[in-house]
């Protein structure tokens, strides 16, 4: 029985220490607040889109109107993403100080700088596909693989000009050394026999 009680002790206690401990951690805690829109009457934004705070270490979805609120939030740098498959939104860099005040800043533009709550609109919309050009004569001739083609034919043409010039240059040279060796072995021939 006096484990039974000292049991029931030691759950109360422990308990009544979490409380204290979260209502002390939350003390210095504040919140993150803001709004997503987007520009076109895509509606089902809301069940494809993320937000996204301190590098992916919490997120949640957003509200029907397309409000979020991070709460418990201890003061630091945070960046505020919002991820969406069919619309691009700039991240923003949060700065929550000692006295809770959130600043942020777009991170492609970090001279302008505003207050809660934040405001992501999407500007543009996602593309994953790539527009094919237009196919012509020019385009085609254009190909790598043409042009390869075409040059490797001509060097062959050429090539096969310059070996028969080369060769009728041959039998130029093997007739004029035919004719040099008679006359030499004559040469010879007529020294010897006399």
């Amino acid at each position: 029985m006096l484990c039974f009680f000292t049991l029931i002790f030691i759950l109360l206690v422990s308990t009544k220490a979490d409380e204290e401990y979260e209502n002390l951690n939350y003390k210095n805690n504040f919140s993150i607040h803001g709004k997503v829109m987007i520009d076109d009457d895509d509606f089902d934004w809301l069940k494809t889109t993320r937000i996204f705070l301190g590098n992916n270490l919490d997120s949640m979805y957003l509200n029907i109107d397309g409000t979020f609120i991070f709460e418990n939030v201890p003061s630091g740098y945070y960046l505020l993403s919002v991820v969406s498959p069919n619309h691009y939104f700039s991240p923003i860099l949060v700065k929550i100080d000692s006295e809770g005040a959130a600043i942020g800043r777009y991170i492609n533009d970090l001279d302008i700088s505003f207050s809660s709550p934040f405001l992501f609109q999407s500007k543009i919309r996602s593309s994953y596909t790539k527009n094919q050009p237009k196919y012509n004569f020019f385009s085609i001739l254009s190909n790598p693989l043409i042009i390869f083609a075409v040059v490797s034919l001509i060097l062959v043409k050429a090539q096969g000009s310059i070996s028969n010039f080369m060769e009728n240059n041959n039998l130029n040279a093997n007739t004029e050394a035919t004719a040099t060796k008679k006359s030499i072995q004559e040469t010879i021939s007529y020294v010897f026999e006399s």
